[in-house]
């Protein structure tokens, strides 16, 4: 039998167990159940749809005999849109740089708010 006495550390707010502290201490900020990071979009508001965006990003690529070629591409992304306020909105996570991507900057977009005076449940 082996007993090993190493400490666990658990998040706070899901519960969620770390066997270093430092991945614990940098999880709960971004925690999708710490209060903080709360958003009264995702409770269900009749204004919140998924919608198609276009965008335009420039991308790397290798080309011919392994040259960098710089190009524009295309793409379709399923966002978040508000119908109430006309824009579109992404939740707390999308504004971690670790988690961020690149369409965030290429769409104008909102960050959700945590207390909306446009909340409405009525479907």
């Amino acid at each position: 039998m082996i007993i090993n006495n190493n400490p666990t550390y658990r998040c706070g707010f899901c519960g969620k167990v770390y066997l270093q502290k430092h991945w614990c201490e940098k999880h709960e900020p971004n925690c999708k159940r710490n209060p903080d990071n709360y958003q009264k979009c995702t409770d269900g508001c009749s204004f919140l749809e998924k919608k198609e965006a276009k965008y335009i990003y420039q991308g790397i690529s290798m080309g011919e005999n392994m040259a960098v070629v710089y190009e524009e591409k295309e793409g379709v992304k399923d966002l978040l849109f508000c119908t109430k306020k006309k824009e579109f909105v992404y939740p707390f996570w999308c504004s971690n740089p670790i988690l961020q991507e690149d369409i965030i900057d290429e769409i104008p977009n909102e960050p959700m708010p945590k207390n909306c005076d446009l909340f409405d449940i009525s479907f």
